[in-house]
C-alpha cells in the first residue's frame, strides 16, 4: 500500500510538472514569444545562409526554443544586500562625468542603523551587485532625507546606456523610463560607448516625499520595461531592443540629493526543475537524444574552419545563438581544434551567458 501511495504521488508530481510546462509552452505561443524561433524565422533573421549551414537550422531553432523554455518565466532572487554588514560584493561610486572612479569614499557612508548613505556632490553612480543578462529586476528600499528630494533611480550601465527607471528625476519633476534603441545600439562601437537608450516620461503626478521609504523597482523583460514604486506600476512600455546576451551593471543614480538605502535586490530568471527540463526537451527536440543534438552541434562547429569565410562566420553566429547546449563542444574545440576553431570557439565561450552569481 505504501509503495502504491508513493508511486501515485510521483505520477501526480510528474503530471503537475507536465501541465506547468505545457502551460508555459502554450503561453509562449499565445503571447508571440516563439514566433521568432521557427526554422523559417531563424533563417530570415540570419539573412543569406550558405547551403552548407541550412541543414542545421532546424536544430538551431529548436535549441533557441529550448533555451527560452528551460529558463523559468518567473524571476527569482539572485542577489540581496542590506547594510548591517559589509557588502558581499564591493560597491563603487563615482561621478559619471569624470573618467576616474576614485571619488567613492567621499560619496558613501554608513550610519548606526546599518543604512548606506549615498551623497554625490552633483551627479553620482553607485554600482552594486553582480552584472546581469537578459530578463531581470533590480530594486532598492530607499528614501531621500533632503527637504528637496530627487532621483531614487535605478539604471543599467548608466544614463542613456541601457534600460532604466528614474523616480523623481530633474529635481522631483519627472519620472522616466529608459529603453535601448536598436539603431543607436548598432551605431555604438567600442572603445567609445555613446548613448544607446532613449527616455519616455511616465506618471507625471507621482513625486518623492522627503524621508519616506520606498521600494523602487526596474523590470527588464523580453517584451517590456517597467518602473514600479511600492508595487505600483508607474510606467510600462514595450521593448524597442532586447538581446539576452548583453551584460548590464546595476547602478543607483543620484543627482545632488542624498539617498539612504537599506536594502537592494537583484532578480534573474532561474532554470526550471530537472523533471520539467526533460519535458521541455521532448517538446523542443522530439525523439532526439542529447547525443544526437550534440553530434549536430559538433558538425556545425566543424565549419568554423571551412574554406569559405561566409560559412565560418555563419557557423559562429549559429553557435552563439544555441547558447549553453554548445558549451561542451566549444570547450573541446578550444583544446583540440584547429587554430581557427580554437580562436572562434574562445570568442564564443567568452560571450556566452553564464549563470548569474548567487550569494
Amino acid at each position: 500500500m505504501l509503495a502504491e501511495i508513493v508511486m501515485t504521488n510521483k505520477w501526480i508530481q510528474l503530471a503537475l510538472a507536465a501541465s506547468l510546462v505545457c502551460a508555459a509552452v502554450a503561453t509562449a505561443r499565445d503571447d508571440g514569444r516563439d514566433d521568432d524561433l521557427t526554422t523559417q524565422a531563424v533563417e530570415a533573421s540570419l539573412g543569406h545562409v550558405p547551403a552548407s549551414i541550412k541543414p542545421f537550422l532546424p536544430m538551431v531553432a529548436a535549441a533557441r526554443r529550448y533555451n527560452r523554455l528551460i529558463v523559468g518565466r518567473e524571476l527569482t532572487l539572485a542577489y540581496t544586500q542590506d547594510f548591517a554588514e559589509k557588502p558581499t560584493i564591493p560597491w563603487l561610486a563615482w561621478d559619471p562625468y569624470q573618467k576616474e572612479q576614485a571619488a567613492a569614499p567621499q560619496m558613501t557612508s554608513r550610519d548606526e542603523a546599518g543604512v548606506l548613505i549615498f551623497q554625490p556632490p552633483m551627479n553620482g553612480y553607485l554600482k552594486f551587485g553582480p552584472k546581469v543578462r537578459g530578463e531581470c529586476a533590480i530594486e532598492m528600499e530607499a528614501q531621500c532625507p533632503n527637504d528637496n528630494p530627487a532621483d531614487l533611480s535605478i539604471l543599467c550601465d548608466g544614463i542613456a546606456k541601457g534600460p532604466g527607471f528614474q523616480f523623481g528625476a530633474y529635481g522631483n519633476t519627472r519620472n522616466l523610463l529608459w529603453r535601448q534603441d536598436p539603431d543607436m545600439v548598432k551605431a555604438a562601437a567600442p572603445p567609445w560607448n555613446p548613448q544607446t537608450a532613449v527616455i519616455t516620461d511616465v506618471a507625471p503626478d507621482a513625486h518623492i516625499t522627503s524621508k519616506q521609504w520606498y521600494c523602487v523597482r526596474l523590470e527588464v523583460r523580453r517584451n517590456k520595461v517597467r518602473g514600479l514604486v511600492d508595487g505600483k506600476v508607474l510606467g510600462e512600455l514595450p521593448q524597442l531592443y532586447f538581446d539576452p546576451n548583453i551584460e548590464y551593471q546595476p547602478i543607483i543614480y543620484g543627482a545632488g540629493s542624498t539617498t539612504k538605502i537599506r536594502a537592494v535586490r537583484v532578480y534573474t530568471l532561474g532554470h526550471v526543475p530537472p523533471e520539467q527540463a526533460a519535458i521541455v526537451w521532448s517538446r523542443t527536440f522530439g525523439n532526439q537524444q542529447a547525443a544526437d543534438v550534440q553530434k549536430q552541434i559538433t558538425d556545425l562547429a566543424d565549419l568554423l574552419d571551412d574554406p569559405d569565410e561566409q560559412v565560418r562566420d555563419m557557423s559562429q553566429t549559429c553557435l552563439a545563438s544555441i547558447g549553453e547546449l554548445a558549451l561542451p563542444v566549444l570547450g573541446k574545440l578550444v583544446k583540440d581544434g584547429s587554430p581557427e576553431q580554437q580562436q572562434r570557439a574562445q570568442v564564443l565561450l567568452d560571450a556566452l551567458p553564464r549563470p548569474t552569481t548567487r550569494p
